[in-house]
């Protein structure tokens, strides 16, 4: 009872505080209240956690949070809460009831209910307790006790339904009262963060940031790393933080802080102040935070690597001597910086280490020995990067696999950042790859790169060699070189082809031993750096290098040349052709196209089945040239290494870049081929050989230039002496060219023959009686025994073997000694291949000497000059008298033996300003020349001789020389020149160093037109030809100067030109011409004389008798004015161009002119000149036949008032009647006042004499005599009223009586004005105003009429009616002057004065057309169309005449009418071409070329068969076939010469002469 008491008096103090009245609550007993307070009961079965199963109290009074302010607020009220299941809400968001004491007023009422849970444990999910409700009454920041903070208990039951929580509340007693709620609290998670550690929490930190990277900067020229990042995207408006940690990346993964630092912005630095962290990798971890949250952090990210330096890309390199390209990337990630007064850059040196120590020279080469980084902005990826280009020197040495090093240097730079840093190396591993050779010598003999060997014989033009992958190929043409039994070939040129460098060394075109190498470049373009053309040996040994490395070799001889050809390292296993596969197997050197091995063994050593198979039958590139093509630049590198180079030795040892040797880069220093044998850069000389074919001048001569400056695709092109070619190719004389493009000028052999398989039979002993062990003996002999064999013989160890079984097989295969010496230059080039390749000769000691210097000084100098020159880098410089290589042969003066074509030229069909000497002996030494002396044959056959003239010479071989001639001198007096027959004559002689000139040779100069020479020299004139000023003609020919009156009569004159005997004098006048003509006095008389000439030549005219004012110019127009009349007779002389002429009278009569008032007389225009038809040509306001009257009637409006008008010239008159006066008459004359003239009622006023009326009467207007009513009446005609009684003219009237007309503008040409505006005009104009002239009869040709039969005349023309034309041209032919200085040509003529003919066609082959239809056909040429040409005598052996006396022979035949055989080479030695390369020897000669003098008995020992029967025996043999040798020791004891020296002694006796007799002998 306590209990409610104090309730009771709880709830009367709160209705007295409150000031409510609650009686029906005091009325109600204690004991009842108490029990329905604690009553509580079940509410159904229903799961009260269902949706339809609770009520939701949503109501933010209820909120702990809210509190009454004071008494005046109505306290939150559950008094009311019906009985049942209730979930707690706030602002829409699940709440609870609070577990704490309450204060009073919070939740608005004055008790608040809360939760007890006394110390039990909240229930859990779909679990269900009973708690007790405790109504607070505690005051602000009062204790909590059990009696405050449980005043009032109730019971309640909870349930948990998992996301909120249900409560079964009652209602409670007072209004004061209410249940509290309170949002549901839940405890942040471990990485969420809230400021109390409830929820609601948000993330502890933020996400990790993205994309840290490093990137270098530079701020006030300083340098850091800079570290970015992108920072973590989050929709909490909370300040960031970020944690960068920058760590150095060691070995094995470790790792060093540098520093961490604190920073708000996404973005960290770092300075680089030193070197310490130049070549380290640094990385920057980067940790995100809220600031208000430091203590949670994001997971720490870390940027890529940064490597501080300068990273070298890649570390190690595998190269091969291939000739490709590797590069080298040096990349810095740093910023280079300038500083104030210091290089700005930073340079990083690069050299090449020999890590094996060979000490060869460097193996590998770069594009640049030191790369500098200069100050740019950074990108992404670097602050700086620099290539170099790496490639393995190509060295043709077999070194073997090297291991080189490119090593960088350390840096030297006065930035503390670059100081001393040194970047990283690069191992490198360079494969060696082989390099060889392949020869094609003598006769010849094949040697492929893999050494396979085998032979040819025939002729053609071959694939030598061809790259597949590069353009790089050698042609080489075999041509026959002699042989008995059998025709053999040799090499006679080749053409070599790198890209667009295309060279030949070509001797070819000519004869056989006849013929020198001509080196032409046949690029369009200059040659490409590296190309070198060099020479050797006295011109003998020619190299072609290329920028790869590769070099054709030709060793010329007279019969042809040997072919070496060096092939790079590039090319192994990518060849094909002759020299075979070059893959180190020679047992697939011999394939097809296809590539298919050929399984065919060699016969006879040969296998012409393969070299069949690269036969070019199109001539390859000795008659085309490939098509252009754009290729990689040449690329320069540089010799990096501490060793450069192999040091020279003697300037001898020279490597192929030799021009460079001063520098450290190069387009050529990744090719290292030491050159053995010495020779001189001819490149220069033959750098653009090529030579332009131009049109002819007007004199008919050839011009050449060394060297087009611009080369086009309509230029020809012809080798450097195009005498030398055969006849078909190039005609000096010829007057048209028609030679094709360079690509075809090329004098062509193609390979159209049939392909004959079959061996070339070969056997010993030969038909002369060679064994093959006494070849062998003497090609050993002679090898073995060369300076080049001694020295080589160790090196070359087998190959030397090579040569002397190629000696032995020329020998059997030509039967001739003479090849035996041939052969030595394969040893040469093998020798100087071995060298090369050893690589052991050149390794260098520590002093640096190698141990090839003694060869080199051997090779160079051989025999050391023999004591007779001097030793140079080059060779031998021998004594005077004698030659390279060794100096040991005394050289002889040369001798003449023939000059070409028996020492005649032909100037009709030859080029005689250069002629071919042959003869013996000939060296192309210093000062070469040809000595040149014009000389006449007197009547007694004797020769007079001037002063000689040295020539320029051409060294062709040793056997044909070409001289040049001075030219023949124009005056026929001239010394050498015969004014009566057109001979001149020169003595040839051949001179050089060292020598006397030789024997003199006469040479002969004609004309076959009008002279006939024999081979002695003898020549007589022609009959029935002419020779004018130096130039033969045929009878009848015209002259080319003046053919229609000039011609060639020999009996008239042989020496000058004669009237042409068919030309006809010139004729007057065309068809009705008049020779009697009219003019007038005072006018201008003009005439044009008609003529032509019958043969088509001008005429001209002149006046055999003067007549004063007269005048006829050259072209027959013929002016006059006669001052008087009269007749006049005028003699006309015309004549043409040949002088014939004739004279013509002309009758003209003055006349003078009857037309009257000024009027003119003008010749009918449809009369004949001066025929004396004519006209009047009026004068202004005259007409009529005679111009009597006038043509304007100034009369027609009658201007007069009274009397009469009188018409005139420019006016009237008129004539008054008596009493009137006036101009026109309008005036009445007053004499006398009686009778009175006046108006009725007016006045006569007589005023001294003068007689006038007074004014009229009122309303009366006039002049007193005359007064009418002011306007009483209409006004007169063209009047109108303008006043009363005033009458004025109406527009368009003036004058008197309004009688006048007017016009605006005003008529014209005394037109007049019948009504306002409107003219009658005058006779002869027309138009509105009259302005528009007519002339009658009306203006001629174009001209204008200004006036009334008054014409204005164009240029050119003059009379009345400008009928008269004038033109200044004479037209010819009977050409008519159309228009002034233009003919109307009749049919068959054209041009300016009708003076050229037509023919249709056209002449042909140079004919001019001198009439219509008529062609005058040069020598040579006949026919209507001069379409024939004319070959005196005709061609012969089925030859075709193409051109004047010029024959196109069949094949096999050549000569002027084709009546020479060709036979290839020419028959020697006497012997005749009887058919195509068919000789018919002489006696004692034969072979194909009857070349090979005849031994009956033949030649032993070597000797060789000079003539018939006679041996040259070799030195230590003499006899008739040198079958004994010469022993100059006598062999003693009956001991016998069997050898040179060589004595064969008895049994018991021994020594070299036998003397020496052993102990035995009896």
């Amino acid at each position: 009872m306590r209990s409610s008491l104090a309730l009771g008096t709880v709830l009367s103090r709160s209705m007295l505080f409150t000031g409510r009245t609650y009686g029906p609550f005091l009325s109600m007993s204690l004991g009842a209240l108490l029990l329905l307070s604690f009553c509580l009961t079940t509410y159904g079965q229903i799961d009260p956690c269902s949706e339809n199963a609770h009520r939701v109290l949503d109501n933010a009074f209820r909120s702990t949070t809210f509190r009454a302010k004071d008494t005046s607020t109505p306290y939150f009220c559950d008094r009311d809460l019906n009985r049942g299941w209730y979930r707690f809400k706030l602002f829409g968001k699940n709440a609870e009831m609070p577990t704490e004491c309450q204060e009073s007023k919070n939740c608005g009422a004055l008790l608040p209910f809360w939760l007890n849970l006394n110390n039990q444990e909240s229930p859990a999910v779909g679990e269900t307790k009973r708690f007790q409700g405790c109504g607070a009454f505690r005051g602000r920041h009062q204790p909590k006790t059990p009696e405050s903070c449980c005043m009032v208990p109730v019971e309640l039951q909870v349930k948990n339904c998992g996301d909120f929580k249900v409560y079964f509340l009652q209602p409670l007693l007072s209004c004061s009262m209410s249940y509290c709620a309170e949002e549901v609290k839940t405890p942040c998670k471990p990485n969420e963060f809230s400021v109390d550690g409830f929820q609601p929490c948000r993330v502890g930190a933020p996400n990790p940031v993205n994309d840290v990277a490093i990137t270098p900067t530079v701020v006030n020229n300083k340098v850091y790393m800079e570290a970015t990042f992108t920072p973590p995207a989050t929709n909490l408006s909370l300040d960031m933080g970020y944690i960068s940690t920058w760590l150095k990346l060691g070995d094995h993964g470790s790792r060093t802080e540098l520093v961490a630092m604190d920073t708000t912005e996404p973005r960290s630095w770092i300075e680089i102040k030193d070197n310490s962290l130049i070549g380290e990798s640094v990385i920057c971890e980067v940790q995100a935070y809220f600031i208000e949250s430091r203590h949670f952090k994001s997971d720490p990210v870390a940027s890529e690597p940064f490597f501080a330096g300068i990273n070298v890309v890649p570390s190690s390199l595998n190269l091969a001597e291939d000739g490709s390209f590797h590069m080298v990337t040096l990349q810095t990630s740093l910023p280079i910086v300038c500083r104030e007064s210091e290089p700005c850059g930073v340079t990083v040196n690069l050299k090449t280490v020999d890590v094996d120590g060979k000490r060869l020279g460097d193996d590998i080469v770069l594009s640049r020995c030191s790369v500098r980084f200069t100050p740019q902005p950074c990108n992404r990826l670097h602050c700086g990067i620099e290539t170099v280009l790496v490639t393995a020197v190509t060295d043709f040495t077999e070194d073997g696999d090297r291991n080189v090093a490119i090593v960088t240097e350390k840096i030297r730079t006065s930035d503390p950042i670059w100081n001393g840093y040194d970047p990283s190396d690069i191992d490198v591993t360079v494969e060696d790859r082989p390099t060889a050779q392949c020869y094609s010598f003598t006769d010849p003999h094949f040697i492929t790169f893999d050494g396979r060997k085998y032979d040819y014989y025939k002729t053609g033009t071959f694939l030598l060699y061809k790259s597949t992958i590069r353009d790089f190929e050698v042609h080489n043409k075999l041509w026959p070189c002699g042989g008995t039994s059998n025709p053999i070939s040799c090499n006679c040129g080749f053409v070599a082809r790198e890209n667009n460098d295309i060279i030949s060394v070509d001797m070819c075109e000519g004869n056989f031993l006849e013929t020198s190498a001509n080196i032409n470049t046949r690029g369009l373009f200059p040659l490409s750096p590296g190309v070198r053309i060099k020479e050797s040996r006295d011109g003998k040994k020619i190299t072609i290098d290329f920028p790869s490395g590769a070099f054709v070799r030709a060793d010329v001889a007279d019969w042809g040349m040997s072919i070496t050809i060096q092939a790079p390292s590039v090319d192994f296993n990518h060849t094909i052709g002759l020299c075979g596969l070059f893959d180190g197997d020679p047992s697939n050197d011999f394939h097809d196209r296809d590539m298919n091995i050929l399984s065919i063994p060699l016969k006879q050593g040969q296998h012409n089945e393969f070299v069949e198979q690269w036969r070019l039958d199109d001539g390859g590139l000795f008659n085309t040239s490939p098509d252009l093509k754009i290729y990689r630049p040449t690329v320069q590198f540089c010799k990096c290494g501490e060793q450069a180079r192999v040091a020279p030795y003697n300037n001898t040892v020279r490597s192929i870049d030799e021009s460079l040797i001063d520098r450290e880069c190069g387009q050529l220093s990744n090719i290292r081929r030491t050159e053995v044998i010495p020779s001189i850069d001819m490149t220069s000389k033959y750098a653009n050989n090529i030579f332009s074919f131009r049109k002819k001048k007007s004199n008919r001569e050839l011009r050449f230039r060394e060297r087009p400056e611009i080369v086009e695709r309509n230029e020809y092109y012809l080798p450097e002496h195009p005498e030398l070619l055969p006849p078909a190719v190039f005609d000096i004389d010829s007057t048209s060219y028609d030679i094709p493009y360079r690509s075809d000028y090329v004098y062509r052999v193609t390979d159209t023959i049939e392909r004959d398989f079959a061996p070339v039979e070969v056997k010993w002993p030969t038909p002369t009686g060679i064994t093959e062990q006494q070849a062998k003996i003497l090609c050993e002999e002679f090898l073995y025994n060369t300076t080049t064999a001694g020295v080589c013989s160790g090196i070359l160890k087998q190959t030397l073997g090579d040569a002397i079984e190629m000696c032995m097989t020329d020998v059997q295969v030509t039967d001739d000694l003479f090849w035996v010496e041939q052969s030595e230059s394969l040893v040469e080039n093998q020798c100087e291949s071995a060298i090369v390749r050893d690589a052991s000769l050149w390794q260098q000691d520590e002093a640096g000497n190698t141990a090839v210097r003694n060869i080199m000084d051997s090779l160079i100098c051989p025999n050391d000059c023999s004591g007779r020159g001097l030793c140079t880098p080059v060779g031998c410089d021998c004594d005077k008298g004698y030659h390279p290589p060794d100096c040991s042969k005394k050289s002889q003066a040369p001798k003449i033996v023939n000059l070409e074509n028996n020492g005649l030229c032909d100037t009709r069909f030859q080029n005689c300003s250069k002629i071919r000497v042959f003869g013996r002996r000939f060296k192309n030494r210093p000062n070469f020349a040809c000595i040149v002396t014009p000389v006449s044959l007197t009547n007694e056959l004797e020769l007079t001789t001037a002063p000689p003239s040295v020539r320029p010479a051409v060294f062709i071989n040793k056997r044909t020389v070409l001289c040049e001639l001075p030219p023949i001198p124009v005056s026929p007096s001239s010394l050498g020149k015969d004014p009566e027959d057109g001979l001149f004559r020169w003595e040839v002689q051949v001179s050089f160093d060292g020598f006397k000139p030789s024997n003199k040779a006469v040479l002969t100069v004609y004309d076959s037109l009008c002279q006939e020479c024999d081979w002695t020299g003898t020549c007589k004139f022609k009959d029935g030809t002419c020779l004018i000023e130096g130039s033969c003609y045929q009878s009848g020919a015209r002259s080319p100067t003046n053919p229609s009156c000039r011609q060639c009569i020999p009996e008239a004159d042989r020496l000058s030109w004669s009237i042409a005997k068919d030309n006809l004098a010139p004729l007057f006048g065309n068809p009705g011409s008049a020779k009697d003509m009219w003019t007038f006095v005072g006018q201008e008389f003009s005439y044009q004389v008609p003529a032509l000439d019958p043969d088509g030549a001008s005429v001209t005219f002149t006046l055999i008798n003067d007549e004063v004012g007269m005048d006829l110019t050259p072209s027959g127009l013929l002016t006059w004015t006669a001052d008087t009349p009269g007749e006049r007779n005028v003699a006309v002389k015309i004549t043409d161009e040949c002088g014939q002429y004739i004279n013509v009278n002309l009758e003209i009569s003055a006349q003078s002119c009857d037309c009257e008032n000024g009027g003119t007389c003008t010749t009918i225009s449809d009369s004949s000149e001066g025929s004396g038809g004519y006209f009047c040509t009026c004068a202004e306001g005259y007409d009529g036949d005679k111009c009597e009257d006038l043509t304007v009637d100034n009369c027609a409006s009658y201007p007069c008032a009274h009397g009469s008008c009188v018409n005139f010239l420019g006016g009237f008159e008129c004539v008054c009647p008596a009493g009137y006066s006036g101009t026109l008459c309008e005036k009445r004359e007053l004499t006398s006042c009686d009778p009175n003239p006046c108006y009725p009622g007016v006045d006569c006023l007589d005023d001294d004499g003068v007689i006038s009326c007074g004014p009229c009467p009122m309303g009366k207007t006039g002049d007193g005599v005359d007064c009418a009513d002011m306007c009483d009446r209409p006004c007169p005609k063209h009047f109108y009223c303008a006043d009363p009684g005033v009458c004025k003219c109406i527009e368009g009237y003036a004058g008197f009586g309004c009688h006048i007309a007017l016009c605006r503008p005003d008529c014209e040409n005394n037109g007049r004005c019948v009504k306002p505006n409107v003219c009658q005009c005058a006779n002869g104009y027309s138009g509105e105003r009259c302005e528009t002239a007519h002339c009658t009869p009306p203006c001629q040709n174009g001209a204008k009429c200004v006036a009334r039969n008054v014409c204005s005349c164009k240029y050119g023309y003059l009379g009345p009616r400008c009928e008269t034309m004038t033109c200044n041209k004479h037209c010819e032919n009977g050409g008519i002057c159309s228009s002034p200085d233009v003919c109307d040509c009749r049919p068959g003529w054209n041009g300016p004065t009708c003076g050229t003919a037509i023919c249709s066609p056209f002449c042909q082959n140079g004919g001019i057309c001198i009439r219509p239809g008529e062609c005058l056909c040069p020598r040579g040429f006949y026919g209507l169309r001069c379409e024939m040409a004319t070959c005196t005598p005709p061609c012969e052996n089925g030859g075709s005449c193409s051109r004047m006396n010029m024959c196109t022979c069949p094949e096999g035949y050549y000569g002027l009418r084709c009546e020479q055989v060709r036979c290839e080479p020419r028959c020697q030695n006497g012997g005749k071409c009887v058919r195509p390369n068919e000789c018919s020897c002489v006696s004692g000669y034969r072979g194909s070329s009857c070349h090979k003098a005849i031994c009956v008995s033949g030649c032993r020992n070597g000797g060789v068969c000079v003539q018939p029967n006679v041996c040259e025996c070799p030195s230590g043999y003499t006899g008739l076939n040198c079958q004994t040798p010469i022993c100059s020791q006598r062999c003693m004891y009956g001991g016998r010469c069997v050898g040179p020296n060589v004595c064969q002694c008895r049994r018991g006796y021994s020594g070299a002469s036998c003397r020496r007799r052993s102990a035995y002998a009896r």
